[in-house]
């Protein structure tokens, strides 16, 4: 039966293993059976793996990125309408700023208009 970790354990203690039988002080022959016999354990470990634990923890650790990004997707989105909203805002207000200008220039060539008749 595999548990989380499981796998990052055996990892780990295969390359503890090949660190160990490297910097030990022994005979070649001797370090190539204990190579081995660790080589072979190591096997035999990954075959009591159940694949159908294994899928399951891929599975999900595919589930967590697609949310994580999602979720990055959302605050992009929103960033995006924000910055959208902000520039329809600063032009709403530039075109409210020259209809005014226009009113007022209108009303004193009117003014001016009048004056002159």
């Amino acid at each position: 039966m595999a548990k989380k970790g499981l796998g990052k354990f055996i990892l780990g203690a295969g390359i503890g293993a090949g660190l160990g039988l490297l910097f030990a002080p022994k005979a070649g022959s001797e370090t190539r059976k204990e190579l081995k016999v660790k080589i072979d354990d190591l096997v035999s470990k990954a075959k009591e793996l159940d694949m159908n634990d294994v899928t399951t923890q891929v599975e999900e650790k595919i589930s967590e990125i697609k949310k994580d990004l999602n979720e990055e997707e959302k605050d992009l989105l929103e960033a995006f309408e924000w910055a959208c909203i902000q520039t329809i805002g600063i032009y709403s207000e530039e075109a409210k700023r020259n209809r005014e200008l226009r009113n007022e220039m209108i009303r004193r060539l009117r003014k001016e208009m009048n004056n002159n008749e």
